[in-house]
């Protein structure tokens, strides 16, 4: 081979080369030559390697046949089958006239492009920003080589790809669609006889989902920052692939939408701990929406309401659920979600009756009362009252208009502000669009002071 190469003049000249014979063509490679192009015959027939070496940049040392060559941007000529015994035929050619010969080089121009592949929701392979075509068949090889994430076996692939194809009819077919891919994305492919995987250069917006959904999982579980919480959201709210049928994307699929739901679940349920219950409800509604017959996103939902004091829309949460499982609204809500009215451990603590009575100063008249504590949850309140405050409440202070006041409505302890509506008091939240008539609650005191921890 070495004295082939070295043998053909330089300046103008390419060569060109068949092989029958995969495991050869790395050899070849070695030598400066390029796949071109995978001929495959029908019905089990020979799979041709067609190679190029372009017109050499210098003339090589003779015998090294390791001149750097001159890659041309299409085979200046049709390949032809030869004797399926022979393993390769080298052939050369002059034209330095041809302007696919004349400037492009063996090395890329420029630095390699950055890949962006799209799973969720849909298919879409980007280059640095720009949308890259692909045939279908080239989209499943690549996809299943992302979603299963690891080296996969070419028979394996192959089969998975095509199941009703024969094994050599199928590596053929593999073999093919690997040879559609441009030649930068085949860049990102580590290639060898036997396997393929996708380098991690490649961006996968999949493995970046189950990176989330394992941290989510995980004790302690790790939350995503606030302000990458909107896309992890949209992440973990997005099919994969909805819109293949083959058997295993449809398995894929199944096996991240169960992850998916546990980990929008798991992340609904610890935002409720921390007190951050706008995100917890949008947690809980992506779960509802994964899954609309499961207790874990209602659940959620009902107790982050019960936690801002909307009694009235946490019941109508259950009413929708019961409308989910086909059971009438005068039925009995199952026992779990029954239970989250009774108890919640989200609601303000009571302490009335187990802490300390306090000498308070009132804030508005100045008088001395004694007082109980209790603590603040929610945001309905916020800025003057925020989810944690310590408040502390006088059963011996008359409510009034502009005061705020602890009360019971439908079992839930609640802080509001008093105002007049229509010559009538009301509760109002401060940052909330709600109100409750002061006739439908219990009056437990009123709030004459406020301890915050910084």
């Amino acid at each position: 081979m070495s004295s082939r190469c070295a043998g053909a003049p330089g300046g103008g000249v390419g060569a060109y080369l068949e092989s029958s014979k995969e495991r050869n063509v790395p050899l070849y490679e070695r030598f400066g030559f390029v796949v071109r192009n995978v001929l495959d015959f029908p019905k089990g027939g020979l799979c041709i390697w067609t190679m190029w070496r372009g017109r050499t940049s210098g003339r090589a040392k003779r015998g090294s046949g390791l001149a750097q060559p001159v890659r041309p941007a299409c085979l200046p000529f049709a390949p032809r089958h030869r004797d399926a015994g022979v393993s390769c035929n080298v052939r050369t050619m002059s034209d330095p006239s041809d302007p696919d010969l004349s400037d492009v080089t063996h090395a890329d121009a420029g630095p390699e492009a950055h890949f962006d592949l799209t799973l969720l929701g849909t298919f879409r392979l980007t280059a640095d920003g720009e949308v890259v075509p692909l045939h279908e068949r080239e989209q499943r090889v690549l996809a299943l080589l992302a979603v299963r994430d690891r080296t996969m076996g070419r028979s394996a692939l192959a089969g998975v790809l095509w199941p009703d194809a024969s094994d050599a009819n199928a590596l053929g077919s593999l073999r093919s669609s690997l040879s559609q891919l441009p030649s930068s994305l085949r860049r990102q492919l580590m290639v060898s006889p036997q396997d393929l995987t996708l380098s991690a250069e490649v961006s996968v917006d999949l493995r970046r989902a189950r990176i989330l959904a394992q941290q989510l999982l995980a004790l302690p579980p790790t939350l995503p920052k606030a302000n990458s919480s909107q896309p992890a959201l949209i992440l973990l709210s997005s099919e994969l692939l909805p819109d293949w049928y083959e058997e295993w994307a449809v398995e894929e699929n199944r096996e991240w939408h169960s992850m998916r739901a546990l980990a929008l679940e798991a992340w609904s349920v610890r935002l409720l701990a921390l007190g951050r219950f706008s995100e917890a409800m949008q947690a809980a509604l992506a779960t509802i929406h994964a899954e609309p017959l499961g207790e874990g996103g209602y659940a959620a939902l009902i107790q982050a309401h019960l936690a801002q004091g909307n009694r009235s829309t946490a019941l109508k949460v259950l009413a929708d659920y019961n409308d989910a499982i086909g059971a009438e609204r005068d039925a009995d809500p199952p026992a779990a979600l029954k239970a989250l009215f009774d108890t919640s451990e989200f609601r303000m603590t009571d302490r009335s009756t187990q802490s300390v009575l306090r000498r308070a100063r009132t804030a508005v008249a100045g008088e001395e009362t004694e007082a109980f504590e209790v603590i603040a949850s929610g945001i309905s309140m916020e800025p003057s009252i925020q989810h944690g405050d310590t408040l502390l409440v006088s059963r011996h202070v008359t409510p009034s208009a502009g005061r705020v006041i602890v009360a019971i409505h439908g079992g839930v302890w609640i802080v509001k502000r008093l105002a007049l509506r229509d010559g009538e008091l009301v509760l109002r939240s401060d940052n909330v669009d709600e109100e409750v008539p002061l006739s439908q609650v219990e009056v437990q005191g009123v709030v004459v002071q406020l301890h915050r921890n910084i």
